[in-house]
Formats: C-alpha cells, structure tokens, sequence
C-alpha cells in the first residue's frame, strides 16, 4: 500500500459567464436515461444560467464489436456552456485502462436543450447522450451505448448569485463507492478545501489487467469566487514492493443546497500509478471517477 501524499494545489480559473436572458433556470437537476430509470443523469446549472456543471450519467451500458460482449462505464463532464435559447453540446474524452488491463480512449457527448418554466413551474430539460470506448488487445475493438435519451428536472431550490462554500465537514460517495467515499472539510471563511481523503481507490493496470486498490489523501485546495476548486500532486513511493510515482488529481464546484436544504458540492478525482518490474512498465488507474458529498 502507497503512503498517501499531501501537497497544497489548485489552479486558477475563470469567473463563470452570466447570461440574463437564459432560459435554463439555475439549480441541480436529475432524472433518468432511456437505460435506467432512476438515477440517471444529473448536473447542475451555474448561478447566471450561462454553465452547465459536473455532468455525471453513472451507469452506462455498452456493446462491443467485435464479439458483442457487454460492459458497464459512466459518463462524466465537468462543464459545458448553454446557449440563449436553452440548447447545449458538451463532449470530453480522456486515455485510461479498459477491461482486461488493455489502453483505452473514452469519448463523451452530452447533448440537449431546457424548456422555459411556467407558472406552474420550473422547466425542464431533455437531450442524449452517447459513450465510445476504443481499445487494441491485437485486435481493434470499439464499445459504445450508441445515441440515448435522457429527461432531468430541477430537484433543488435556486441558488444564490454567489455560491458560498460553506465552512464544516462534508462526506459523501464516489462512483466507486457509495459510502464513505470522499471526506473533507471547509475551513473557516470557505477560502479553501483541507484534508480531502478517498480512502479507497481501485485501479486496473495495464499490461495484464491486475487490479488493486490505494487511496487518495490531499492536504489543501484553494476554492475560486465562483465556487469552483482544482489540486493535482504527487509523490514517490513504494508499489508492489517497487519503486512507483504517484499522481492525483481533485476538483469540483460548490452547488448550493439540494432539496433537503444542505449545501452539496461534486466533482471528478483520479490516481495513476507507475511502476517497473522484470524489465516491465506497468501503469494503473482508477481512470476518471466522480464524487458527490454534502456537509455533514
């Protein structure tokens, strides 16, 4: 087992844009895809109306060719811009390890447009999505969930003009685990994040596919005006009873409160490690995970 690293981190970033004249009403939204019903989709809509945030859809499910097998993946974007009448496209993609231990490319899309609320309520939302994954094991193999539909409404009131990071511990869930995924507080003031911890990650390492788990540990993250955060760092260590490199990565947005009424926050975390043995370089991740949590 690695010994965690601790660093400070963060990256600066850009205020989010504001557009008056949105039709897609702040707040968090979820609903469901035409592959699973309940826990769907969710995100969240940026004070201003002008952002989409932490797209997360957890389950999807994919075809292969050649073969037909099937597997199980999920779709994550961490911010997409909406348009004055409602519409959106959002696309990521990232390298990581696939089934097997082999390298793999993901690809996202997430795609749709928001109805203008009425006196009966707020509008919702509608669109599709769509995952690829590509990968080579001596044979060319492409796995995809094919163009899906998707439906979300707003679950949480609306947040203020500013999102506060409100001070305290936060615990939550990662889509590795449900329960006691992710850990951190909010120090005095909501100026920054302190001793986050993930205290198990699962990683697959290519070549050969073996899995193992570890954890993450970070000591500080600045939080942004706009109630955004980022830390990468890394370390040396000891792997497998070799010499490893260690690196991680953590970030997300503060989104005001959900329909219980407490202050929640989400985003995407990842560790890569790197090793040799016999001559062999072996590299392993968790490839690009999510987290929610609200405080506690």
């Amino acid at each position: 087992m690695a010994v965690a690293a601790q660093f400070v981190g963060g990256r600066k970033t850009k205020p989010l844009p504001v557009n008056p004249n949105s039709i897609a009403e702040p707040g968090m939204y979820s609903g469901q895809t035409s592959q699973h019903l309940e826990g769907g989709a969710t995100f969240f809509v940026a004070p201003g109306g002008a952002s989409l945030l932490n797209i997360s859809i957890p389950l999807t499910n994919l075809t292969c060719t050649p073969g037909g097998a099937t597997h199980r993946d999920q779709l994550w974007i961490s911010k997409a811009a909406i348009k004055p009448n409602g519409s959106f496209t959002a696309t990521a993609s990232h390298s990581g390890v696939w089934s097997g231990g082999y390298e793999a490319t993901f690809t996202y899309n997430f795609d749709g447009k928001f109805a203008a609320g009425t006196a009966k309520g707020s509008g919702g939302a509608a669109g599709s999505y769509r995952e690829n994954v590509v990968y080579n094991n001596g044979s060319h193999y492409s796995c995809t969930s094919n163009n899906q539909t998707w439906t979300a409404a707003k679950t949480g009131p609306t947040p203020a003009r500013k999102l506060v990071a409100v001070s305290g511990n936060y615990t939550g869930q990662t889509s590795q685990y449900l329960e006691g995924g992710v850990t951190f507080s909010v120090a005095p003031g909501g100026a920054s994040l302190v001793n986050i911890s993930i205290p198990l990650t699962n990683l697959i390492c290519t070549p050969g596919g073996a899995t193992h788990r570890d954890q993450l540990a970070i000591a500080h993250a600045a939080v942004k005006s706009e109630g955004s955060f980022a830390a990468t760092g890394s370390q040396e260590g000891a792997f497998q009873g070799e010499s490893a490199k260690f690196n991680y990565s953590f970030a997300g947005n503060f989104e005001g409160l959900n329909s219980r009424g407490i202050p929640t926050a989400a985003g995407s975390y990842r560790e890569d490690i790197v090793y040799s043995s016999n001559g062999t370089k072996y590299t392993c991740t968790t490839d690009d995970e999510s987290w929610i949590a609200t405080h506690s």
